[in-house]
């Protein structure tokens, strides 16, 4: 997943107005232009179909990445969850506030 949405990210940015020559082309000016990014941050739209009834839910919320490894995925919408790595492991979290309710 990281790799995508780092391609989905760098690919306007390389290519610019004109396509390097071949896929390899391509991977290496991703590669070269990925080793000088610090870290970033975006906006995103997740969106999947899932479930017994295949239903389709979009997401949405924000990326920061640091180099070297660090992510942290923050889910806006529908609920609000969290996502973060450490570069080794991943940690997730949801926002529990009516899970707290006095019943």
């Amino acid at each position: 997943m990281t790799r995508v949405a780092l391609i989905v990210f760098l690919v306007p940015l390389v290519l610019g107005a004109q396509a390097p020559e071949s896929p390899d082309a391509l991977a290496r000016a991703l590669e070269a232009r990925y080793q000088g990014i610090r870290d970033f941050s975006a906006d995103f739209t997740q969106t999947y179909r899932g479930g017994a009834l295949k239903t389709q839910t979009s997401e949405r919320g924000t990326v920061a990445v640091r180099k070297p490894g660090l992510m942290k995925w923050i889910y806006t919408s529908p609920e609000r969850k969290e996502l973060i790595s450490d570069g080794k492991k991943i940690y997730g979290a949801k926002d529990c506030a009516k899970c707290h309710k006095a019943g």
